[in-house]
Formats: structure tokens, C-alpha cells, sequence
């Protein structure tokens, strides 16, 4: 992140991200502050200071749009050398698909850039936006989005410096992914690549035999094909062996996005939520928070029939719209903002392997239950016949991870199927 900027870029990139008028609005409404000092004699503005913390709370924005409009600032004339400003940053020219749609998430609106793409699937642009690994600067893709949010040169290149930083970096893009430390397995010192897994994978499955080796494009089939089998992994609760609580303060608003640079930023959309609860926050020395379930609506067409979809009061339910790219939660009644706290868990997101270099990341229960899933997908897509062996193999190491994953809650009765309490007054109990 850029920390230090000219006077004229910070203004600039304002103008250009947001509206000057209504900042300078909210500075006259505070005279005689430090805020006020720096809007009008500040010659360099840092990302801490008070007029950049003001510029934060104007716009509701989150610590990485402040980041990107100081990114943006730094691409933008008027640089200061007492600001800092003595190297051009180097321009970003490719990024991965999901860099470059989580910096769009952040910057501008995905759903309006979706609908500015043609229905025509033999176009281009529906083409990138639908199934492109890596995204260019000057792709049609990257050039819509341009048109579309009316950016100039610098506030592309600033979408893209800033997809640049986000997770998702793809080796092929010219990206380093970010590769997590390998922890201690039960294999001793030995770690595993994706590319042995494909390589045993194929010996076993009697593609491969012994002294040969796999053709590039077998090799990236076969990595597309495990790269599939774990993207369908991840929607099976029994599969993943870890939920994540993940939260968002209310800001007032109806719904709030769950994603990649969404209002609750995850790195991969979920499919539904597992549960979910309403934090009221502290508030003051000797208070603690309390927490209170929310019931989930999981139908658009419950959340349809709620009348009074604006009351604004203590939130009852939660509905999760599993909208692409980006979900969104709609808590009822919409909490007060900064009182409350909204909570969901969700699955956590089984990586895939980015690369054949990837390492194996998971439980080393998970690596008998990819290897042999892999070997009977395998001998699937060459058209040999089922091997009872190996099929076996693949369901007993499944049931192996179904059994270590098993969180089974306790039973909830809906509220209309649950009785009232009986008092019973000759034992002054309740039945």
C-alpha cells in the first residue's frame, strides 16, 4: 500500500472514486479539528491520518478501499518528492480471474459489469468474463469494465494494482501464488506435490506404466480433473473438516455481499450457510456482548413473504442468496447500525492445487481419499472398466473422512411444532 501522498493525488483520487463535494461537506461539518487543519494546508496526506480516517467514515468504505484510493493516488500527476514520490509504480498487466473480479467487488459493482457483458456466447467478452484464467489489462473484458464504470487509464491500472495484492494468484498469469506452509504429516519429511498425486494416481488407475511418463496434455487434464473433484468436495459438509464464524457490523443496510472483497471477505463463495447468530455488542466498561441465534431462511421464496422487509429492529432470521459471484446475506428485521454484529458460519474452502508444484495441504486422512477418487475418475475418463478394488477403496477412505468430520447439532423443533411448558403445581416443575 501506498502510506504518503500529494495533497493534489489524494483530491484527485477522491473525485475520481467517490465525491469531493459531499467530503468537503463532512470536513466543514467538523471545524477546528485536526481533519479540518489537513483538508486545507496538509501539503503530503498519509493513509492514517485523520482526513484519510474521515474519508473512510464519509463513504462507508473498508480498510482495502482506502487502501486501493491511495493506490490509486500514487498512479495519479501532481506526485510530491517530500510525499515520497520518487519511483513510478510498476504497472500489474495480467491477473488471475478471481483477483480481477474480487478487485472489481471492491472498486465498482461485479453484477453491473455482468450485465453490460453480451448474451452471445460465442462473443468475446462473454467468453473472458465466463471462463478466462487469467485477466489482461488489455483484454475486452478489462476495457468493458472501463466503459462501464467510466474509469480513466490510471483508475484501471489502480484495479488492477490492487487485484494484484488480493489471494487467488495464479502461477500461469505470471502470478505467484501464495503457497501456505506444509504442516508436519505422519509421512515423515516427505511432502506431496500435485503432480505426484496425479502421477500415482495414473500407475495405479494402469494408465501409466512403470519407466513411462505423462504427456502435457495428460498432465493437465489430469490436474483439471482433481482440481474438479475438490471444488465439489467443498459443498459437502462432510468433506470439510473445519466451519468459520465470519462476520460483518451492521451498517443499517438491507443485505450485505459474502465473497472475495465482499462485505464479509472470504475466498471463495459459499454455497449456503451452516448456521448463524446476532451479536449485541458491548456497550461500555463491564459489559460483555451477547449472542442470539438467528433462524435461516433457506428459500428466496420465505424471504419473499416477509411483509415488512424494511423494519428496521432486533434481527430475527437470516436469508443467504448464493447470488455469483458474490452471495448476500439479508438479516430480518435490518439490525441498527454499529449495535450489532451479524455471524455466520460456513464450510471453510478446501484450496485446490494452483499449479502441479502446489503442495498437499489437507489432513493426511484426505490424501488416501483423493488418490483413490482420483484413480477411479481416471480410469473412467480412458474408458476402462470399474475396478471394484480401487472403487472400494474410494468409499472406505470417504467414510473415513465422514466419520472424523461428523459434527451432528442436536435437534431443533420449528417453533410452531413446540408446545408450551405444562406447570405442574403439585412437584412445582415444568413439563
Amino acid at each position: 500500500m501506498t502510506a504518503t501522498v500529494s495533497r493534489e493525488q489524494f483530491f484527485s483520487a477522491i473525485a475520481d472514486m467517490a465525491n469531493l463535494e459531499t467530503f468537503s461537506q463532512a470536513v466543514l461539518a467538523n471545524p477546528n479539528t485536526t481533519a479540518w487543519n489537513q483538508f486545507n494546508s496538509a501539503t503530503c496526506i498519509s493513509s492514517t491520518d485523520d482526513i484519510a480516517l474521515l474519508v473512510r467514515s464519509t463513504f462507508g468504505w473498508t480498510q482495502i478501499q482506502l487502501e486501493s484510493l491511495f493506490n490509486l493516488a500514487a498512479t495519479l500527476p501532481g506526485g510530491d518528492v517530500a510525499c515520497g514520490a520518487t519511483v513510478v509504480p510498476a504497472t500489474v498487466a495480467t491477473v488471475s480471474r478471481q483477483q480481477f473480479f474480487a478487485a472489481i467487488a471492491i472498486q465498482a459493482n461485479v453484477e453491473l459489469l455482468s450485465q453490460a457483458v453480451t448474451a452471445n456466447k460465442n462473443d468475446t467478452l462473454w467468453i473472458q468474463f465466463n471462463s478466462a484464467v487469467c485477466i489482461s489489462i488489455t483484454d475486452q473484458l478489462a476495457l468493458l469494465a472501463q466503459t462501464t464504470f467510466g474509469w480513466t487509464d490510471a483508475q484501471l491500472q489502480a484495479c488492477f494494482t490492487l487485484a494484484d495484492t488480493l489471494p487467488g494468484g495464479n502461477a500461469s498469469c505470471s502470478v505467484q501464488p501464495v503457497i501456505p506452509i506444509n504442516p508436519a504429516t505422519p509421512f515423515g519429511t516427505a511432502t506431496f506435490t500435485a503432480l505426484d498425486i496425479i502421477n500415482l494416481a495414473y500407475k495405479d488407475a494402469g494408465v501409466l506404466g512403470v519407466g513411462q511418463s505423462l504427456l502435457d496434455e495428460d498432465v493437465n487434464d489430469a490436474l483439471t480433473r482433481l482440481n474438479m473433484m475438490i471444488a465439489q468436495w467443498r459443498m459437502k459438509r462432510w468433506l470439510v473438516w473445519h466451519l468459520v464464524d465470519k462476520s460483518v457490523v451492521s451498517t443499517g443496510a438491507q443485505s450485505y455481499t459474502v465473497g472475495p472483497g465482499g462485505d464479509i471477505n472470504v475466498a471463495a463463495r459459499p454455497d449456503k450457510i451452516e448456521s448463524a447468530f446476532f451479536r449485541m455488542l458491548a456497550g461500555g466498561s463491564g459489559t460483555q456482548a451477547v449472542d442470539y441465534p438467528l433462524q435461516i431462511l433457506f428459500s428466496m421464496e420465505d424471504y419473499a413473504r416477509i411483509t415488512l422487509k424494511q423494519l428496521v429492529s432486533f434481527s430475527q432470521c437470516i436469508f443467504y442468496d448464493s447470488a455469483w459471484p458474490l452471495g448476500r446475506i439479508y438479516p430480518w428485521p435490518i439490525p441498527q447500525a454499529n449495535l450489532y454484529e451479524v455471524h455466520i458460519l460456513l464450510k471453510d474452502v478446501l484450496t485446490e492445487f494452483n499449479n502441479l508444484t502446489s503442495p498437499f495441504i489437507f489432513p493426511p486422512e484426505y490424501l488416501a481419499a483423493i488418490h483413490y477418487n482420483l484413480v477411479v475418475r481416471t480410469r473412467a475418463a480412458y474408458r476402462l472398466p470399474p475396478d471394484p478394488t480401487y472403487e472400494g477403496l474410494a468409499a472406505d477412505a470417504l467414510q473415513t473422512i465422514r466419520s472424523a468430520n461428523a459434527q451432528i447439532p442436536s435437534l431443533v423443533m420449528p417453533d410452531n411444532l413446540v408446545r408450551p411448558s405444562v406447570y405442574n403445581i403439585y412437584s412445582d416443575q415444568t413439563r
